[in-house]
């Protein structure tokens, strides 16, 4: 097995074909991985799904940080698209490959990123969005649960305009050692069949390891916003349905969904009821909300962090007004 310097994220989005690189970001590297390729691809994947390669790198400017890219052989649409039927999602391990296996189940370190689907834009630079990498123990999936390293994420240009997914890894959140292996997966269901392919198993030495402990100890002192999450809930019993839990850095928090009605109160519960305090007329936007039976999108924020808020969607003659719960919380709670 040869040793690569890369490292795999799958992001799975249209595709449209140009011809010459974009210049990369002038930013002054540390280190740079070679791309590298992909080790299953099926034939009938859908253009959609199309990868250029995998690679890794670190900056000057952040030694703690590992960013894992991945390169799609065209660029990216617009906005995000619905990412309920796909799994994008990388794997970060340590000591050796198929230490995650049921026949081994001895890694000892164990990590997974996966691409968030909630949000109504792509960020273009690294700045409030993110995700929570998520620990196993010794084993794929086994005691599964979030870290409180938090995981920025962007898009940008390598060789086409937003042909590239960024994920900026803490090195020492993590507490990843000097050598390590990753591995890509992308799922994606397709004419009703399930799709699935994977990066190559590698694994890669980082050369400037002993820098990222250095790095972390010095920022120890600065202080950072402090996240907030929220997530909405509908219904109840064995019909209650939870939507993914969107973060920002934000002093504010912020919460975004695509709804079938062009009307909807944000309220708050003060006094023993609950208080309408927002009313917002969605936009009508199909590229962002591609359900047909729910194209208008909703953004709401508020700064209070302690209060009861609930979204009232209003009906109309086919359906009846309807209410979602926020959960709000600070961190990763």
């Amino acid at each position: 097995m040869r040793k690569v310097k890369a490292v795999a994220v799958l992001l799975i989005a249209s595709v449209s074909l140009t011809l010459n690189p974009i210049t990369a970001n002038a930013e002054s590297l540390l280190w740079e991985s070679p791309l590298s390729g992909v080790s299953t691809a099926p034939l009938d994947i859908p253009k959609s799904a199309t990868l250029r390669g995998l690679k890794t790198s670190i900056y000057q400017s952040n030694p703690d940080e590992l960013i894992f890219q991945i390169i799609m052989a065209g660029s990216l649409e617009d906005k995000p698209s619905v990412l309920a039927s796909r799994d994008l999602t990388v794997w970060i391990f340590w000591p050796y490959i198929g230490c995650w296996s049921e026949d081994k189940k001895n890694c000892a370190g164990l990590f997974t990123l996966s691409a968030p689907t909630y949000s109504s834009i792509y960020p273009t630079a690294k700045s409030t969005q993110y995700i929570y990498a998520m620990g196993h123990d010794k084993q794929s999936n086994i005691n599964r649960k979030a870290t409180n390293c938090k995981v920025p994420w962007w898009i940008s240009n390598s060789y086409y305009e937003r042909d590239t997914v960024n994920f900026a890894v803490s090195i020492t959140c993590l507490d990843i050692p000097k050598d390590f292996g990753f591995y890509g997966y992308s799922g994606i269901t397709s004419n009703g069949s399930r799709i699935n392919s994977f990066t190559d198993f590698q694994t890669t030495t980082n050369p400037f390891h002993n820098l990222a402990a250095r790095y972390a100890q010095q920022a120890e002192s600065e202080v950072s916003q402090p996240s907030i999450c929220v997530s909405g809930t509908v219904g109840t019993g064995t019909s209650k349905v939870t939507l993914e839990e969107q973060c920002t850095e934000n002093s504010s928090w912020e919460f975004s969904y695509c709804n079938s009605s062009p009307l909807a109160d944000l309220q708050v519960y003060r006094s023993k009821t609950w208080r309408k305090i927002q009313t917002v007329k969605g936009i009508k936007d199909d590229t962002t909300c591609e359900d047909l039976s729910r194209p208008y999108i909703f953004n709401f924020t508020n700064s209070s962090l302690t209060e009861k808020f609930r979204i009232k969607n209003y009906g109309n003659k086919k359906f009846k007004d309807s209410y979602m719960n926020l959960n709000i919380k600070q961190g990763n709670e």
